[in-house]
């Protein structure tokens, strides 16, 4: 299978670019290399979007030297891994040859159980060192640093959570307005890196004010498809 090659920015790009050419032995491959940076929001990466989409069009398989350094975060490499499989596309990693796209979720729970058991962690020791500024005045860190203070008050959090609440009001009015617009196009058959071409040209942006890409509308009608099987 000829292989859409994507090498992000940030990383080696030789010895990515070898990593890659070592795996597929040969096979006929077109290159994708990032320029703008990596660690902008995966909407706005249009070199990451263009080789998925071209892969996807021309029944290629999408290849990355490492899962590192694709996004900041693993449990994001995972689920856009796993974006990647849903459109039919298979996926190879030169470092890792267990992540396939029969692997991805099962290695994607696992990124999230272990980010969720680092939140609870942190969550703990902010409890601790709180407890201990409440009963003795002050805590004192590893490195000697005296903390008399910590955290937000409880009039600060509910102000948080009701401006929180008010975004995802924003955000949900937004989407169902946008996905006005993606469902006639999707019930004729246009796919979603088509739909967001057209929805830039219309001068629609996303919630952020940004150019629409495949994965953004990709979240819209996943969420749709979400909501209606319910």
């Amino acid at each position: 299978m000829t292989v859409a090659a994507f090498i992000p920015s940030g990383v080696d790009k030789d010895v990515a670019k070898k990593h890659i050419e070592a795996m597929i032995q040969g096979r006929e491959v077109e290159w994708f290399v990032e320029t703008e940076p990596a660690n902008l929001h995966l909407d706005e990466r249009f070199t990451l979007w263009t080789a998925i989409e071209h892969a996807r069009e021309n029944e290629m398989s999408f290849a990355v030297a490492s899962i590192k350094g694709l996004t900041e975060r693993r449990y994001q490499t995972f689920a856009l891994l796993e974006e990647i499989c849903r459109m039919g596309i298979p996926i190879e990693v030169a470092d890792d040859p267990d992540v396939a796209c029969d692997t991805v979720n099962v290695l994607s729970a696992q990124a999230i159980l272990t980010r969720n058991r680092i939140i609870q962690r942190s969550r703990q020791s902010l409890e601790r060192i709180k407890k201990r500024i409440e009963e003795q005045g002050e805590y004192t860190s590893k490195s000697g640093r005296k903390i008399s203070k910590l955290g937000a008050t409880i009039g600060q959090d509910a102000l948080s959570q009701a401006g929180n609440a008010e975004k995802s009001k924003r955000i949900e009015a937004h989407a169902r307005e946008v996905l006005a617009i993606i469902e006639p196009l999707l019930a004729r058959g246009v796919n979603q890196g088509k739909i967001a071409a057209a929805l830039n040209r219309k001068g629609l942006r996303t919630y952020r004010g940004k150019l629409w890409t495949q994965y953004g509308v990709s979240r819209i009608v996943n969420k749709w498809k979400s909501e209606k099987s319910k």
